[in-house]
C-alpha cells in the first residue's frame, strides 16, 4: 500500500509523461476502478478506457471481448511513438 500512497502524492502522477493506456474492466471486483481512473486522469499522456462486461483479468476473458482488448492494445501501441 505504500506504493499507492506514493502515487497519490501531489506531482507524482503528473510527472509520468510516457503514453499510458489503462483498460479498466467494468465488472472488476478486486481493484478500485475509480481510483485507477483518477490516477490516470492526472497523467499528461494517460488514457483510461472502461471495458464493458469485463471482469478483473481482461486477457482471460471469453471471445470476442479478449480479441477486442488485444485490438485496442495493438492500436494504442501503433499510434504511440
Amino acid at each position: 500500500l505504500a506504493g499507492c500512497a506514493a502515487l497519490a502524492a501531489p506531482g507524482v502522477a503528473e510527472a509520468i509523461t510516457v503514453p499510458l493506456l489503462a483498460l479498466v474492466p467494468a465488472e472488476d471486483q478486486l481493484v478500485d476502478s475509480a481510483a485507477t481512473q483518477r490516477l490516470v486522469a492526472r497523467m499528461p499522456n494517460g488514457q483510461c478506457e472502461t471495458i464493458p462486461g469485463a471482469a478483473h483479468e481482461l486477457l482471460r476473458e471469453a471471445e470476442p471481448l479478449r480479441s477486442n482488448v488485444f485490438r485496442r492494445i495493438l492500436t494504442f501501441l501503433s499510434q504511440t511513438q
